[in-house]
């Protein structure tokens, strides 16, 4: 299904859920009120929350049992370190990053809202979805567990999705969170961020260590897998790739990971020349007159000869030319005799033979070697690879018969990773609505409280959270023009 056709169709859905809840409720149907009252659902337009207090007394367990009092206790009180050393970071982040949008340098910006269909792929909106829900669900949960710790009361738990975006939230009793100590309300207040860090750094492991962990059904480090490719890729076909082929070396490059797939893509389109034996040449030459095309191409080719492609001598300068200056070749004979590559800039090759550049335009030769199948010679550009493959490292041995599940494993712990580290920075910035904003408002208690009354304090606190709320919000909407119009 296309990725518009599907948020129409959310869309739809969630102004049919509206009408009927308003209807329903303007009709004070009793059955419709008494079940939102008994599911904790609320439905807005294109918002629909549901909170529930199901899981209180877990929570009370968890937070309650005397064996892992201590740990807690250590746990919380080292999120806060970790919290309050992020915060200073944080704030320079931001700042570097605003910076570096007018300084024309936005490759080194470092924090980037990102927006599915916008600047990320509208196809990954799953992955995103998904990640927003674990990271989310994680950050309340570590508010609500050190609120137990601290015995501050827990309402309630919940979910809004708005629209297609899923987060989580958690509602504590607000005078018990204002009437304990203030470090304890800090441990409270910073638990979430410190749950986001741990969680982007436990994902990274599991991210370093998948090949490993897959090692039993994936062969990783030998090739690549062709696992997806678009309909109308080029490169698709009988004498062509096909999806499943096992991807060993793109010319005279070996590919043995995905990272060695992008390289080798990127090296082959530079190095566009192919070393040919003398003797070869001459016994393979089909060369037919010199021709000047329209646009001020040569070409030899006769244009029967469809196999064949026109090359250039390429020779060091003042050098004896022992070949015709172009020759019109067999490409597919001439490349199973080839395995040396040069170019225009360096065109250095074994002894006896010489480098031939092919009359292609912006288009490349490429020989792509697959595992238990025949050379695959694509004549095209590096960017039909990029934008119509998809290959992954993850080779399956047995069981799976695509690495389609170590794919979306790796594609969400890469999620996870970037959005949970990011909420943990975004949430300790002292902006309204962030955790940040009450974290300033308790460290400033702590350290001005006897030389300032609470109005002024929460006077200081409301400037520099609008301060940086509205630095925030420029920098969110810069970084969004050149992707919007």
């Amino acid at each position: 299904m296309d990725i518009k056709v599907g948020l129409i169709i959310v869309a739809v859905g969630h102004c049919v859920l509206h009408f009927f809840d308003s209807f329903f409720k303007s009709c004070a149907h009793y059955p419709y009120i008494k079940f939102l009252d008994g599911t904790g659902l609320s439905i807005k337009f294109l918002n629909i929350q549901w909170t529930t207090t199901a899981f209180n007394r877990t929570l009370l367990r968890l937070g309650n049992i005397h064996s892992t009092s201590k740990f807690l206790d250590t746990w919380f009180s080292v999120g806060l370190i970790a919290s309050l050393i992020l915060l200073p970071i944080a704030v320079i982040l931001l700042f570097y990053s605003f910076i570096q949008q007018f300084l024309h340098t936005k490759n080194d910006i470092i924090l980037t809202p990102v927006i599915p269909g916008v600047n990320l792929p509208a196809s990954e909106i799953l992955f995103y979805t998904i990640t927003l829900v674990i990271c989310s669900v994680m950050h309340e949960f570590g508010h609500a567990l050190a609120a137990v710790k601290e015995d501050v009361q827990v309402l309630n738990l919940g979910l809004n999705i708005f629209f297609i975006l899923p987060v989580a939230f958690v509602n504590l009793n607000s005078e018990n969170l204002r009437g304990i100590e203030p470090w304890k309300r800090l441990k409270i207040l910073t638990a979430g961020i410190w749950h986001n860090l741990v969680l982007s750094f436990f994902c990274y492991l599991a991210y370093l260590f998948l090949p490993l962990l897959l090692s039993s059904v994936f062969h990783v480090g030998n090739s690549v897998t062709l696992y997806d490719a678009t309909k109308m890729s080029p490169l698709l076909g009988v004498k062509g790739l096909q999806i499943g082929d096992q991807i060993t070396k793109i010319n005279d490059c070996e590919v043995k990971t995905e990272e060695m797939w992008f390289n080798c893509l990127q090296y082959v389109n530079q190095k566009n020349g192919l070393c040919f034996n003398s003797d070869n040449v001459r016994e393979l030459d089909e060369t037919s007159t010199l021709k000047y095309t329209s646009n001020g191409f040569i070409e030899c080719c006769d244009e029967s000869k469809k196999g064949n492609v026109c090359f250039e001598f390429i020779d060091n300068e003042n050098g004896v030319l022992e070949l015709p200056s172009h020759v019109c070749l067999p490409v597919r004979s001439i490349l199973n005799k080839s395995d040396y590559y040069c170019s225009k800039l360096e065109h250095k090759c074994p002894i006896n033979s010489h480098c031939f550049v092919p009359l292609l335009n912006e288009t490349r030769l490429f020989k792509i070697e697959v595992l238990n199948k025949p050379l695959v010679i694509y004549m095209g550009l590096a960017d039909d690879f990029l934008r119509t493959l998809r290959v992954s490292s993850f080779v399956p041995k047995f069981f799976f018969q695509t690495p389609t599940f170590a794919e979306t494993s790796k594609k969400i712990l890469e999620y996870v990773i970037v959005i949970s580290l990011g909420l943990a920075v975004i949430n300790i910035i002292p902006c309204f609505f962030m955790d940040g904003q009450h974290v300033l408002n308790t460290l400033l208690y702590i350290s001005l409280s006897r030389s300032y009354d609470g109005d002024k304090l929460l006077l200081i606190s409301s400037m520099v959270c609008l301060v940086f709320t509205v630095l925030l919000i420029v920098h969110c909407v810069f970084m969004m023009l050149p992707f919007i119009f």
